[in-house]
């Protein structure tokens, strides 16, 4: 098909079988595909692994329902937008053949139904829905091409194929009359009707085992063809090619079945009828009879397009198929704030348990990628890391929301693409730090149906707190609960979105258990000094008056790196003073208040879930929870806070539950932030924009994902800080509250083999924990103390050799972007034959690593993302394994 430029294809039904295929087809000829489907699951499989090879400027994809014509013109204005207008090639694929083989006395109005709505109305309504898009444009001698896909049982039929049979003659007439309709405006509409085309190895299920095209048939499948052999996709892509280049052939029917439908098949037992098909297993969401024992037991079944063909099971036994909604996901994102995993506040949220952790799945080694409020809120909305997104602070010059803004990250963000894509979106809580009561409107906060945000400088004044709800000016809440008033504004937005009837996005910010802020309007431009510290101090987070009491006798846990009577870390925190008694028993006291915070925010997913069960879409919700950063109090002497790079800062909870999540899981699969936003497109069966590069990759959801995930999933995380370290609560007499310079890259590796933290700060400084001996953090084999001792290595391999690996994936990492920041041992390695750290640790790559390849330093320490300050980057100083070379004389 050879053409001037690629062609842009809507192809419907196009997440399994043949409109799979032909997309799959027409991609690696060059031309562009926007796939429609209303499976989930299988049009996820295909955009995200089938189709994966392909840039994501090619394809893009929808989840839609063509029984409904609000969806299908979503699904159009989501194409229109994919193809600027302009859309050569409609093939309308999809099909409903769940009314195939129920008896004629027991088919139902509802199938009768099905079948007509999706097998002659869709098409009928999507080919209206595009004529704006498939009109000639300037410059253009003809207009667009339609072709629906009928059948061969519009032919020729059998009983109890009442409905697919009569919808697919139907389309035929359908075909004729748009083609004489359309022709004055230069377009060719045409029907192809296939006949068997083996498709089994055209689904999810079909990939996951294996599956080749030829499985499955056997000599006397393709002795029944004139041509030889049973159909191919490429066979409906040749007709298909046809109809789009012969403008003169026009309101005609091809048929694509080898020759089958014109001739007689004999059977070679007198006693057996002749059987031709086994059967697809489903089609468009819908359940087909199961595959039987034999060949011979086969039921004549077509599938969706034509005969089609499945393995069938031994032993004649049922396999059961998948059930998924036929509507798109609502999705309910609860983020709360500086929420701890490793001092076991979900210990003390029951409803959380009840709720989240007994019926979904929990992430534990999760990870912010900063472990600060506003760059981590940033990079988990954009799925960016804080070096690609410039937002690293939580006030300008160098982050907080005038950052966001100038940094054009307004208009390319998660809600914006899930409004793209026909979701309304809601939003209350806490959105960015520095986003007040003066700039709320400069500009408004883009890509929210409704929103109902909490402002500075009082968003952390838990009895003071000011909302500004859409464009309306901000609302003191004085004397109210911050957490409680979030409770009915939730709630309220649930209404909202549940009467829309549209699929929705739902983000809950709570502030708790961030600590507490008592401010007014005098402080808002006055509240940091010169040196850049706050003038305004934190104290303990306060709890709803009916929670006061709860938790007397509870205290942080008594960790080994809890106050340790040695200094460890490095930089300042090597230096901090042991606690005092009296500062312990704050930290406690502190520690109690969270606890007591953090019970609004349980009741608050009580509220949220039993909402949602009335409203009767709960199993059709996904419900993220997850916090933006962690948080120590006590570890390594610390006073209370966060920005440091050890486990009880950036390691933090993340619990799913929705459709297809194992219930009661805990999986150790390696997940960070920047991966929440393109896992929510995933659930959305949203495809990534084209022009949209994500640092992360979709979270694995399904038992099967999560266990492929446990061989195939990254093991590293990328940690990165710039600038200050801030003690909140309470200022102790004579003791520091405010650090600066506590900028540093840093490198998580966890495996089943590896548990390290290897980290370079500004000052030139290292630190290197194994977690597996050390979970504490408290001996780090790379401080001078440590050098000077004998040390019997790391799982065998000398600690140095471990470190330079380290230090060059770190290389790599802390200016990665897109798939480098995924696979980044391929930047180090081209050829692809390291994709893990013992990959890396073959002596053969030892020169290379320890001698030859550049190591992380700062020029010097600053407060923001300053190139001039990062030292070597890899881009322009690394070199690959392969003669040495650079990645710049590569790439």
């Amino acid at each position: 098909m050879a053409h001037p430029r690629p062609l842009n294809f809507l192809i419907t039904g196009a997440g399994r079988g043949i409109g799979r295929g032909l997309s799959r087809l027409l991609l690696q000829k060059g031309h562009r595909v926007f796939l429609v489907d209303n499976n989930f699951e299988e049009l996820q499989h295909t955009t995200s692994k089938v189709l994966s090879q392909f840039s994501n400027g090619s394809f893009s994809s929808s989840v839609t329902d063509l029984r409904d014509p609000q969806q299908i013109k979503e699904a159009v204005s989501q194409a229109d937008a994919f193809f600027n207008s302009c859309l050569d090639v409609l093939i309308n694929n999809a099909a409903f053949t769940g009314g195939v083989g129920i008896p004629f006395e027991t088919l139902t109005l509802e199938d009768w139904n099905k079948s007509l709505e999706t097998n002659l109305t869709a098409p009928m309504l999507m080919s209206q829905a595009c004529l704006p898009l498939l009109k000639a444009k300037q410059g253009q001698p003809h207009g667009g091409t339609i072709i629906n896909m009928s059948s061969t049982r519009a032919l020729q039929s059998e009983p109890d194929s009442e409905g697919y049979g009569a919808t697919k003659a139907g389309l035929i007439g359908l075909t004729q009359s748009l083609a004489n309709s359309l022709a004055p405006m230069g377009f060719t509409v045409n029907a192809i009707l296939p006949g068997w085309i083996n498709v089994a190895n055209e689904c999810k299920e079909a990939d996951e085992k294996g599956t080749k095209w030829e499985d499955g048939l056997s000599q006397e499948d393709h002795k029944w063809h004139l041509s030889g052999r049973v159909g191919k996709v490429e066979d409906v892509l040749g007709a298909v090619e046809f109809l789009v280049r012969e403008r003169f052939v026009n309101g005609q029917e091809i048929v694509v079945d080898g020759g089958v439908s014109r001739k007689m098949v004999y059977p070679e037992s007198t006693n057996e009828k002749p059987l031709w098909t086994v059967l697809e297993k489903y089609h468009n969401g819908e359940d087909f009879q199961p595959a039987v024992r034999s060949h011979s037991e086969a039921k004549l079944d077509w599938g969706p397009n034509g005969i089609t063909a499945q393995v069938p099971l031994g032993g004649g036994e049922t396999q059961d198929a998948p059930s998924y909604s036929l509507k798109r996901p609502n999705i309910v994102f609860i983020l709360t704030d500086d929420q701890d995993l490793h001092l076991h506040s979900l210990d003390y949220m029951p409803l959380v348990k009840k709720h989240l952790l007994d019926r979904g799945t929990f992430y534990k080694r999760h990870f912010c990628t900063i472990a600060l409020c506003c760059p981590s809120r940033v990079s988990l909305w954009t799925g960016k890391a804080a070096h690609n997104t410039n937002v690293t602070d939580v006030k300008p010059p160098y982050g907080g929301y005038p950052k966001f803004v100038s940094q054009g990250l307004n208009e390319k963000y998660l809600p914006i693409w899930l409004q793209n894509a026909g979701y309304n979106t809601y939003y209350t809580g806490k959105l960015f730090n520095a986003h007040t009561v003066e700039n709320y409107h400069s500009p408004f906060p883009a890509g929210w149906t409704g929103s109902d945000f909490l402002l500075d400088p009082f968003t952390y004044s838990y009895l003071n707190s000011s909302y500004q709800r859409n464009r309306d000016p901000p609302v003191s809440h004085e004397g109210e609960y911050s957490v409680d008033v979030l409770s009915e504004k939730t709630y309220g937005f649930l209404d909202d979105a549940v009467n829309s009837g549209k699929p929705f996005f739902l983000g809950v910010a709570p502030v708790a258990p961030h600590g507490n802020i008592v401010a007014d309007l005098s402080t808002l431009d006055d509240i940091w000094t010169v040196s850049g510290a706050p003038k305004v101090h934190f104290s303990v987070p306060v709890a709803a008056e009916r929670h006061n009491n709860l938790f007397q006798d509870v205290k942080v846990p008594r960790t080994e790196n809890f106050n340790p009577g040695e200094p460890s870390g490095a930089n300042w925190i090597r230096a901090l003073p042991i606690q005092t008694k009296e500062r312990v028993d704050y930290n406690d006291h502190f520690y109690r208040q969270r606890l007591r915070a953090l019970q609004s925010v349980d009741e608050l997913i009580d509220g949220i879930v039993s909402r949602l069960e009335g409203y009767g879409i709960l199993e059709n919700t996904f419900i993220i929870y997850t916090s933006d950063n962690g948080y120590h109090i006590g570890q390594h002497r610390l006073p209370p806070g966060k920005e440091c790079g050890y486990e009880e800062d950036v390691n933090v909870p993340l619990i799913v539950r929705g459709p297809g999540v194992p219930q009661n899981l805990i999986t150790e699969a390696v997940t960070t932030h920047t991966d929440l936003a393109p896992t929510i497109l995933v659930i959305a069966g949203i495809t990534q924009p084209y022009d949209i590069t994500f640092d992360g990759e979709k979270i694995p959801l399904t038992k099967g994902d999560i266990e492929q995930a446990a061989n195939s999933r990254h093991e590293h995380v990328n940690i990165e800080y710039w600038g200050f370290a801030l003690a909140e609560g309470r200022q102790f007499p004579g003791s520091e509250f405010y650090w600066t310079n506590n900028t540093y890259k840093a490198l998580r590796v966890a495996s089943d083999t590896w548990n390290l933290y290897y980290s370079v700060w500004c000052n030139g400084e290292h630190e290197l924990y194994d977690l597996k001996t050390d979970p504490g953090q408290l001996r780090n084999l790379l401080s001078a103390e440590k050098s000077r001792q004998p040390h019997n290595g790391l799982q065998g391999f000398p600690m140095e050799k471990v470190a330079a690996r380290l230090d060059s994936l770190l290389l790599v990492l802390k200016s990665c972007e897109g798939e480098t920041c995924i696979q980044p041992w391929k930047a180090l390695h081209p050829t692809g034959n390291v994709n893990k750290l013992d990959d890396a640790l073959s002596s053969r790559f030892d020169h290379f690593y320890q001698q030859e390849q550049k190591r992380i330093k700062f020029d010097h320490c600053e407060n923001g993302y300053i190139l001039s300050a990062e030292g070597p980057q890899f881009e322009d100083d690394g070199l690959l394994y392969r003669d040495g070379a650079k990645w710049s004389e590569w790439v």
